[in-house]
Parts: C-alpha cells; structure tokens; sequence
C-alpha cells in the first residue's frame, strides 16, 4: 500500500496543475513530488525535451489551459482520464521523442501531473517502471471520482477542494 497526497505544482493565469507526492512510513514525506522527480531526472539527459516541457506547461498554465492538443491519449478500460503530456505548440506538430510525463487530464482546467520516463518499449505497459506510474494514477483517478461523488473533493474554478486531506491510499 502507497500513500499520495495531492498538492498544487504551478499556478497561472488559466490553470492550476497539482502533482503528488508519496507518503512513508510514519507520515514523512518523500522530498519532492512526483513531477519534480521526472524533471530532475530529465534535466541534464535530455535538456531539450526538459526545455519543451516546461514551455508546454508554461503556456498551459498562463494561455491556454490544459487543451486535449498538449496530450497523448492514454486512457484504456481503467482510467479515462489517463493521458501522457507531449510538445504541441503549434497545430500538426506533435512531439516525436521518447519522453513520457503521465497525467491526469480531467478537463481544460483540470490537470494532476505524475512522473514519467523514457518509453522504450511499444506500449507503456510492457516497462515495469511506466507501467507503475501509470497504475498509481489509474488508481488515483478512481479514488477522486469516488471521492467527487461522496462530495468529500470537488473542483470549483480549477481548484481541486476538498473536506478533508488530499491524501489516497493507492493499493498496486
């Protein structure tokens, strides 16, 4: 059993992005979230997508919100809302590299960032450590709906609120 508390990455002028973070044993908190692991990761081994990632959540953040064109459909029967961020600044340009960063993408101004890493192999799944990240936010996703429906969380102008702590036992 894992446990994540959801909590506010970046903030801008049109979106709101959270992230999470992993709780230990005795409630100490891992040093960083999950998202600021895959960019500490990719800073110096791939400088370029690190630099096209951050340009997409910047323009995300404070111009367009979180568009479905800045992402990879992921969703399968587990999770609708899984999808992978990618560089689609301009209409036709699709980033090609082999970076994944999942998410998941509730709506244009409903976004909760992962980690991620080099895909390698044809689908996620095959990669033990992808295919660990992406169950922990299939798992997440249905936690929140479950939550959503009880009204124990909500979103209301983007913010993800909530009557209690933003903390989910995620089981694997």
């Amino acid at each position: 059993m894992k446990r994540y508390k959801i909590e506010e990455f970046l903030q801008g002028k049109k979106l709101t992005v959270y992230s999470i973070r992993e709780i230990f044993d005795n409630n100490v908190f891992d040093s960083n979230n999950e998202t600021e692991k895959f960019f500490f990761n990719i800073k110096s081994s791939h400088p370029d997508d690190y630099n096209i990632f951050k340009a997409v959540l910047k323009n995300m953040i404070n111009k367009s919100g979180a568009k479905r064109k800045f992402f990879r459909d992921e969703t399968n029967p587990d999770c609708d809302y899984l999808y992978a961020l990618i560089n689609n600044y301009d209409e036709n340009r699709h980033y090609k590299g082999e970076l994944r960063l999942f998410c998941l993408n509730f709506d244009v101004d409903k976004l909760i960032l992962g980690n991620g890493g080099i895909k390698k192999t044809k689908t996620f799944n095959e990669d033990p450590k992808l295919n660990t990240i992406a169950r922990i936010l299939q798992k997440l996703c249905s936690e929140i709906i479950d939550k959503e429906k009880t009204g124990d969380i909500y979103w209301k102008n983007g913010k993800l609120k909530s009557l209690t702590d933003l903390i989910f036992e995620i089981e694997l």
